[in-house]
């Protein structure tokens, strides 16, 4: 996400590797909107949204998903990129928690209350955190992936989000 998906040549590079992977693939995306480097919003959007049928997990902040989706909530914003093609979609709300959206579920964990020194890097720690804990129990594959449970679903939000906590 961020840059990478913005800035050339390395964004077409990324893009045409992503959408041309075979499609057994685990693909995981953070767009990391950058709102200010973005010349043209609706071009990038319209990019975001011929990339995310080629992506199983999208994780996205709220911010993100509302810069994608100015008229939709978080749901539905969540719902249309799953229309899109996407398996999960975990939205991140900061101090407000995170949830999982996938065919069939969703998913909530609440944050807790913690001395805040810096947020920068806490999308990425919380993204890696994700997939730390879907690859440990078995998950970070297509089929396996479909069978998570509302609860394997809130076990792994609460999991990344001790990580981006640092707790």
């Amino acid at each position: 996400g961020s840059i990478s998906l913005l800035l050339e040549p390395g964004a077409e590079a990324i893009y045409s590797t992503i959408t041309s992977l075979d499609t057994g693939i685990v693909v995981s995306c953070d767009p990391n909107i950058r709102p200010a480097l973005i010349d043209n919003p609706k071009a990038y959007r319209k990019r975001l949204h011929e990339l995310f049928p080629s992506v199983t997990i999208v994780k996205i902040s709220d911010e993100d998903l509302s810069w994608i989706f100015p008229d939709l909530d978080i749901r539905e914003g969540a719902k249309r990129i799953l229309e899109l093609g996407t398996e999960v979609c975990v939205v991140t709300q900061g101090i407000n928690g995170s949830y999982w959206f996938s065919k069939g579920i969703e998913a909530f964990a609440p944050t807790h209350p913690i001395k805040v020194v810096d947020t920068i890097g806490a999308g990425d720690t919380f993204h890696a955190g994700l997939l730390a804990y879907l690859y440990r129990n078995g998950y970070l594959n297509l089929q396996k992936l479909a069978e998570v449970s509302e609860e394997n679903a809130r076990t792994a939000l609460t999991f990344a989000t001790h990580a981006a906590e640092g707790t």
